[in-house]
């Protein structure tokens, strides 16, 4: 799964769906990509650079392989966000049959929901 910022800075594509075996495996993706990360080290310490809070991903997927159908329906199982969608047309690029997706993220919920559901990072233990 890959991010692609559009023109737009309230708008991303997720790209590469059908990579993954499950949806949760790219939800997990998607928050690891948009996560803040250490970007440089000044005098006091490493800086963060942080993502845009942009508001809609959009992803596409064929009728086919419906791996689009399955991310969009856990978007919504687990409450992380509107998703509106077009319905299924012919590519005229490749024949198949094309659907787009658009997610208003809910980055409340979203965050909520990688707190319960994100893996710890190697080296924590969690153990309370």
């Amino acid at each position: 799964m890959y991010l692609h910022r559009m023109a737009c800075c309230g708008i991303y594509e997720i790209d590469d769906l059908q990579r993954q075996r499950t949806p949760l495996t790219n939800m997990r993706q998607f928050v690891t990509a948009i996560a803040p990360v250490p970007c440089a080290y000044g005098p006091y310490g490493p800086s963060v650079r942080v993502r845009d809070q942009f508001r809609y991903a959009i992803f596409s997927g064929t009728a086919r392989a419906k791996y689009g159908d399955r991310f969009a329906a856990f978007i919504l199982d687990h409450q992380l966000g509107e998703v509106i969608s077009t319905g299924y047309h012919i590519n005229p690029n490749s024949g198949h049959r094309l659907k787009v997706w658009v997610w208003t993220i809910d980055h409340v919920a979203l965050k909520a929901w990688s707190a319960q559901n994100m893996p710890a990072p190697a080296g924590v233990n969690n153990a309370r």
